[in-house]
């Protein structure tokens, strides 16, 4: 018979079941194979000492640190940018519990053991306690459940769903009271989420991956697949905050040509744009509207850069204040750019949206 769910296991017990790879419930992107050589350069997660905010705690040879699990939501890893892939909550249930969300771990694998993350949902765990740890209270273990029908000899075990500590702050863009709203209603959430899931199997989880492609699939196959660079984090893009810095400092250049240009309505001006940059844009309709704009000097209205430039997805514009000095034409156009390439955070959040946004369609269409 299985052991109760708040027995602590060690990684080396004969009786503990084999845990299947966590998969993340909000992108759909197995966390397996995102912790490996290709990654960090190391499978140890105290690499992430390694980063800028966290290079203090080295100096006091610490194995691990808990920090408030902002400073991990909020953080790029600058060092190993693919490393946010493994920095992962947990949403979990226990045989006689209902779900709970915990706090952030960056998570090792180490075959079929189970997972362990802070119990508190403040709190993030940087590096690990040993290479063989035993665990206090402050942690707590879990195995993955499953989408569809749970395995029956993980009966009486705790289990629960991984999810990316950079896909569950991008709730706060998408459900009205964000997070907070989400974590007050767990089971109702889960079985939207399970139910999208179901719907969508070929995008939920990669672990034949590692077999197919060594350290991940090539760029070509993930934006033909997914439409996007599906390793970059969708939660902090520097780009975005580079180009918006760019923009502050440089102003719109003078157009020489005849000033009947300048003269148009903003009507036709408008229409003229919209022909030659529709809604489904391509980098071609991008460069051309871009000259336009350099060329004539039209200032469009903002219902044609709303259209275009989502604000739902570049949530970075609305900290920008309307008095700040800004080219907010070149801005958009760059973000644009941004948004479509396939290669940046910018497109991995616009997919991870897209995902977050079903399920909240299916959430609100389920009976309590």
């Amino acid at each position: 018979m299985a052991r109760k769910a708040n027995v602590v296991l060690s990684e080396d017990d004969d009786d503990a079941p084999i845990d299947s790879d966590p998969v993340c419930l909000l992108c759909g992107f197995d966390i397996k194979i995102m912790q490996s050589i290709a990654v960090t350069n190391t499978t140890f997660p105290g690499v992430a000492f390694e980063e800028k905010q966290w290079k203090i705690y080295i100096r006091t040879r610490r194995k691990y640190v808990l920090v408030p699990s902002r400073e991990v939501e909020n953080t790029y890893f600058y060092k190993y940018p693919r490393l946010w892939t493994a920095a992962c909550r947990a949403i979990i249930k226990g045989p006689n519990t209902k779900h709970y969300l915990t706090g952030i771990n960056i998570l090792r694998f180490d075959g079929g053991c189970c997972r362990y993350v802070p119990r508190d949902p403040h709190l993030a765990c940087i590096g690990t306690k040993s290479e063989d740890p035993e665990f206090d209270n402050s942690f707590v273990h879990y195995y993955t459940a499953e989408i569809g029908r749970q395995r029956k000899w993980l009966i009486g075990y705790q289990c629960g769903y991984s999810v990316h500590a950079h896909c569950w702050v991008l709730l706060d863009r998408v459900f009205d009271g964000g997070t907070e709203f989400v974590e007050a209603h767990l089971e109702r959430f889960i079985r939207a989420a399970r139910k999208y899931w179901r719907d969508h199997k070929s995008l939920y989880g990669s672990s034949n991956w590692g077999r197919q492609f060594c350290g991940g699939p090539p760029l070509t196959f993930m934006k033909c697949f997914y439409g996007c660079d599906i390793y970059q984090n969708p939660a902090v893009d520097p780009k975005v905050r580079r180009l918006i810095e760019q923009a502050r400092k440089t102003k719109a250049k003078p157009s020489h040509l005849c000033s009947q240009f300048m003269r148009v309505s903003l009507d036709v001006a408008t229409l003229i744009a919209e022909q030659l940059c529709p809604v489904n844009y391509t980098v071609a309709d991008i460069k051309n509207i871009r000259n336009m704009l350099a060329a004539f000097q039209w200032v469009l209205p903002e219902c044609f850069w709303s259209a275009r430039c989502r604000r739902d997805v570049i949530f970075e514009l609305g900290d920008i204040k309307e008095i700040d000095p800004i080219n907010w034409g070149a801005l958009q156009l760059d973000l644009m750019t941004l948004l479509i390439d396939g290669k940046s955070g910018l497109s991995n959040r616009a997919r991870i949206i897209g995902v977050i946004t079903s399920i909240k369609s299916i959430y609100f269409s389920m009976r309590k």
